[in-house]
Order: structure tokens, then sequence, then C-alpha cells
């Protein structure tokens, strides 16, 4: 399963490979610790969230 889902995108004919590549792009993202741009607080740098409600106040 390890092998299936670290290399299989390399040797593996097509549906296999792109399942391959799939699930190890899910596992990435799912296991990755970066923090989401919604979640940082405002700031002067980071103020899309407040950005987006504006936006969707004066719709």
């Amino acid at each position: 399963m390890i092998v299936f889902i670290a290399f299989g995108d390399q040797f593996l004919p097509e549906p296999l490979s792109k399942t391959s590549y799939n699930l190890r792009k899910s596992i990435t993202s799912a296991l990755s610790i970066e923090e989401k741009s919604d979640v940082l607080d405002n700031s002067k740098y980071n103020n899309r969230r407040g950005d987006k409600i504006v936006e969707e106040l004066s719709r």
C-alpha cells in the first residue's frame, strides 16, 4: 500500500497512476499543518476575510 501511494504514479498504467497521485495529494493536504488564510487574525497585511465580508455586503 505504501509503495502504491508513494511511487504508483511513476510505473503503473493510467487509471491506477492517477488514483495513486490523487490519493497521495489528498493525504498530503490532510496532514498539512498550514494555517488557512481565513483563520488568521486580521492585520494590515492579512485582511482577506474582512475584504470578503465587505464584498458580500456591498452586493
